[in-house]
């Protein structure tokens, strides 16, 4: 699976994919 950009947000971390620009956010320990 290959991103686009990595979005640091407040204790998450978003990641979109470049073909159906699906945005997966996962939270950060």
């Amino acid at each position: 699976m290959i991103y686009i950009n990595k979005i640091f947000t407040k204790g998450k971390i978003c990641y979109i994919k470049v073909k159906n620009y699906y945005i997966a956010c996962e939270l950060v320990k």
